[in-house]
């Protein structure tokens, strides 16, 4: 079965206030995490079908942005699954304002 994954950039928005826009857009809930990895606090969603992952781009040790080919998006979103279930997806977080950066199959 394929497989697909969109990410997802946001240039402005506190993490917090775009999970719950997110949320209410999506009728997901996204989990609270910590990692110094993602940055700090992110948020995840899984399922059987879809994976989510919402962090800040922030600044890595190499004082690049984690997404540098798009230094002005504040917030990545990353969409991962079924293609089905992500393409349903998709069109909810586009409709929040986000631009799609990237979208490939596997």
């Amino acid at each position: 079965m394929k497989e697909k994954e969109n990410v997802f950039g946001l240039n402005a928005g506190v993490l917090a206030e775009v999970r719950a826009r997110l949320e209410r857009a999506t009728k997901i809930s996204l989990t609270a995490r910590d990692s110094l990895y993602f940055g700090g606090e992110y948020f995840r969603y899984s399922d059987e079908k879809l994976s989510v992952l919402l962090h800040e781009n922030f600044i890595e040790d190499d004082g690049k942005p984690t997404a540098a080919d798009f230094p002005e998006v504040a917030v990545l979103l990353y969409v991962s699954g079924e293609v089905s279930a992500v393409d349903q997806l998709s069109e909810k977080v586009l409709q929040q304002g986000f631009r799609l950066l990237y979208s490939g199959t596997h």
